[in-house]
């Protein structure tokens, strides 16, 4: 049997082409084939162009999915999705599939990471160099799913970002190299989640919601392809204003659950 978590982008979004070190950590919810997890709560076969994919190449996809990781979110559910259904194939020949499924659904060629992070399923910093291991304890953190906007693609996300590479290289490396220092690491993702924000890479239900959780000093990201995915909150222990579940009573989903 099959269970395959997800992945949560700290920093580094589609800078990671170039060189940049993207921080990546496994995802809390997962995906499974095991008969003894519960049945996917959104799942629908008739709905799963991965499945498709798979099938159209000749190979037999999982007979059913299991599991919570929320698909289309930035979770590299895709990704794990496509594992799960080709969880029978060699290590090698899944790699070559699951990278070509990624550029079909993306619409351009992947850096690697969610194969990467899919398969290591550990922490690490990944970039055009490679992967680093890393050991690292993530602050309490929340992750929000919003209705989608679907008005903007990931290319157009990916030039807003390219246009200020510079200065988000410089948080990125900044934040790698304070990792092992949560005070100074929530600084500087407070910068960074800032530096995101003013480049509207957001749909307007999560950019309004990402502008409140700024104000009061809270650091607030989407993550993945940034536009139209899950949102990560970090929840400094005992802070009590960092509790954004009020926030966001239409949310379609939260982890921790509410």
């Amino acid at each position: 049997m099959t269970r395959i978590f997800g992945r949560i982008t700290w920093f580094g979004e589609f800078l990671m082409h170039e060189g940049t070190e993207g921080l990546v950590t496994p995802c809390p919810m997962y995906l499974s084939d095991d008969p003894a997890d519960p049945l996917h709560p959104w799942y629908s076969a008739e709905r799963d162009s991965v499945r498709f994919a798979v099938e159209q190449e000749g190979y037999t996809a999982a007979a059913c999915v299991r599991g919570s990781l929320p698909l289309s979110f930035g979770l590299a559910g895709s990704t794990a999705l496509a594992v799960l259904h080709l969880a029978n194939t060699t290590a090698t020949l899944r790699f070559q599939l699951v990278r070509e499924l990624d550029q079909r659904t993306h619409g351009f060629v992947p850096s690697g990471v969610d194969m990467e992070s899919i398969t290591r399923q550990s922490t690490g910093l990944f970039s055009a160099a490679g992967w680093r291991d890393v050991l690292w304890t993530p602050p309490s953190f929340e992750l929000i799913g919003f209705e989608k906007e679907a008005t903007r693609d990931l290319q157009s996300i990916r030039w807003l970002l390219h246009a200020k590479r510079r200065r988000l290289d410089r948080l990125a490396r900044h934040l790698s190299s304070v990792l092992q220092d949560e005070r100074l690491f929530m600084l500087a993702m407070l910068d960074y989640c800032a530096e995101l924000y003013d480049l509207d890479v957001y749909s307007g239900p999560v950019r309004a919601f990402i502008g409140r959780m700024l104000e009061r000093g809270v650091a607030a990201k989407g993550i993945g392809g940034l536009y139209d995915k899950a949102v990560l909150v970090l929840t400094p222990a005992g802070d009590s204003k960092s509790n954004s579940s009020v926030d966001v009573p239409d949310a379609l989903w939260t982890w921790p659950v509410i």
